[in-house]
């Protein structure tokens, strides 16, 4: 798997998103999402690529405190550390750990290189070392001198029009700068100014167009379209599933874990006594590092304490029932309504969250047809659908016959 963290401007995003495309089409695994303290250690990341900004000390203090956090959350990884940070000071970010690979900003473009490089090294060696990949990425692609001294190679080379962390899509126009301030670096740190010439924007708001990332209103002009995210009602998967399936990276917050005495409707889903201390899990559920629904769960008490102790952020909540509980939710029962979200749901949510969302009630069920879970959960409508296969009955039954 390989991780990406960006900080910075829109343009550090979009480039971390193209860049993130590149190694899907390799047929790694990609991962958006950002580490935090709490998060457990991941030891299936081989690279972590952090797109970093220098606008200001303190993010620079940022970026430092970032790749102290990615060589402890992910121990097997090398890091590669791009961006205007690395274009300013690089000899300064390698000296940190032999694990660290600095590309500089004007030379991002490799990153493509970057990710050939490693299939390679993965297919001939027995055993993945971070350090070595590291030292190879410094003695090859992050050495070579640049095309054109001062100006950022294939500047625009770092473009998509599909986007895996963001709902709303990009076009990258301008880069660098022309103006030497003594005040600020990024004429340095992303070099002499470029642009796009107006036939190839026009041209990729067509390929943006053709990928169903914007509309068109006749006598308005073109509008930028929010993705949407899709799960299947026809078998019983989990969120962490579902964006698995479509290379989306699937992460949680909790919000609140306490046990608390079953309410009415509770007992009786999960067929307990009223007043039965049930364990509550309510967390903010993420979709490419991005705020998607509020799920509130209640824990059958025969489960409920062992999942308390093991569920974390980002940990799958069927992974802890699995391996630590030793039961698999083998069906459920499910409706779906649309449903006012309050204030405060509408901030957790993010910016532009829609006052309605998507309502979800799920009861989850063991092979012994016994409650595991009743989930209540709350999705951003703007972002999440649900894809329903069906069949004609009356041909199905005649085809049969």
């Amino acid at each position: 798997m390989v991780h990406f963290e960006t900080t910075g401007c829109r343009l550090n995003q979009i480039e971390s998103e193209s860049a993130a495309r590149i190694f899907l089409d390799k047929s790694f695994s990609v991962s958006l999402s950002s580490f935090t303290a709490k998060s457990a250690v991941d030891p299936d990341i081989v690279l972590c690529v952090l797109n970093t900004c220098a606008v200001t000390q303190k993010a620079e203090q940022k970026n430092r405190r970032i790749i102290r956090l990615l060589l402890e959350k992910c121990p097997r990884a090398a890091v590669l550390v791009t961006g205007c940070y690395a274009q300013l000071s690089p000899e300064n970010i390698e000296s940190i750990d032999k694990r660290i690979a600095a590309l500089p900003g004007l030379l991002k473009s490799r990153i493509e290189d970057v990710a050939a490089e490693l299939s390679a090294f993965i297919a001939e060696k027995s055993e993945f070392c971070a350090a070595d990949f590291a030292a190879l990425l410094k003695a090859g692609i992050c050495a070579r001198a640049p095309e054109k001294s001062g100006f950022s190679e294939n500047a625009f080379k770092l473009s998509t029009d599909s986007f895996l962390a963001h709902s709303r899509s990009s076009i990258k126009i301008q880069d660098g700068c022309n103006n030497a301030c003594s005040y600020c670096t990024i004429h340095i740190a992303r070099g002499y100014s470029v642009s796009l010439d107006a036939r190839t924007v026009i041209d990729r708001v067509k390929q943006l167009e053709s990928a169903g990332q914007i509309y068109r209103v006749q006598g308005k002009g073109a509008f930028v379209r929010s993705q949407k995210l899709s799960g299947k009602l026809s078998s019983l998967t989990s969120l962490t599933e579902d964006m698995q399936d479509i290379n989306i990276s699937c992460g949680s917050r909790i919000l609140v874990l306490e046990t608390i005495p079953a309410g009415a409707k509770v007992a009786k889903k999960l067929r307990i006594e009223e007043n039965t201390p049930v364990v509550m899990l309510k967390r903010l559920r993420l979709a490419g590092g991005s705020p998607l629904a509020i799920e509130t769960c209640y824990l059958h008490p025969n489960h409920g304490p062992v999942v308390s102790r093991y569920i974390a952020d980002d940990v799958s909540l069927y992974a802890v029932l699995r391996e630590k509980c030793g039961v698999d939710p083998v069906y459920a029962e499910q409706s779906l309504e649309i449903g006012l979200l309050q204030p405060w749901e509408q901030r957790m949510l993010g910016e532009n969250t829609p006052v309605y969302a998507m309502f979800t009630v799920r009861l989850a069920f063991d092979a012994d047809h016994n409650p595991i879970e009743y989930v209540e959960g709350k999705y951003r409508g703007d972002r999440y659908s649900y894809h329903i296969s069906m069949a004609n009955q009356h041909i199905t039954a005649r085809q049969k016959n």
